[in-house]
């Protein structure tokens, strides 16, 4: 069963998501992705990423109901700066797709749209997020440990980049409950 989140309905600034941890980040919107975002999102993917979606995953994904987030400084003509895809089943997610633009990489934007991602996803009852990276992907793989996930499993040879195969790492975060909800 998925569910829709309201956060993605909501357009909130990121600076609503993280108060001020949001810092210099604090005009960017993050927002639901639309069909007119399709093309870009798989350009945007296929520029840092060694397995990207293409446009039609994107496009799936939106069809089904899983929400697609953006992240954008609406005076930015080069359009949005990151994007997330998840898949969400009753008090879990799977982080299906993270990637940061480029010229935006390394400046801190990752960890707090990451972070606002995961804190809208408790706001909204998720307990638990599962992700699955590449074993190269060392910037990637720091990110999700400093955020906080662990290691708990591994696919042998699940991706297929360059012709050859690698071995994605299985991640879990559990989230603590929202403070507006009772501990169980």
């Amino acid at each position: 069963m998925t569910k829709t989140f309201a956060f993605v309905l909501a357009r909130p600034t990121l600076a609503s998501l993280l108060g001020e941890e949001a810092g210099a980040f604090s005009h960017f919107v993050v927002r639901g992705a639309e069909a007119a975002d399709l093309e870009r999102l798989a350009q945007r993917e296929a520029e840092v990423e060694a397995t990207p979606w293409g446009e039609a995953a994107f496009a799936d994904a939106l069809r089904v109901g899983r929400p697609v987030l953006v992240l954008e400084n609406p005076s930015d003509p080069e359009g949005f700066a990151a994007w997330a895809a998840y898949m969400p089943v009753l008090d879990e997610a799977e982080l299906l797709i993270f990637g940061v633009r480029r010229d935006m990489q390394r400046r801190g934007l990752a960890t707090r749209f990451l972070r606002a991602t995961l804190r809208a996803l408790q706001a909204e009852g998720c307990g638990v997020v599962h992700l699955e990276v590449r074993r190269s992907n060392a910037p990637a793989i720091g990110l999700y440990e400093k955020l906080g996930f662990k290691t708990s499993g591994l696919r042998k040879g699940y991706y297929l980049v360059n012709g050859r195969r690698e071995d994605a790492i299985l991640m879990r975060l559990d989230l603590a409950p929202a403070a507006s909800e009772p501990a169980a």
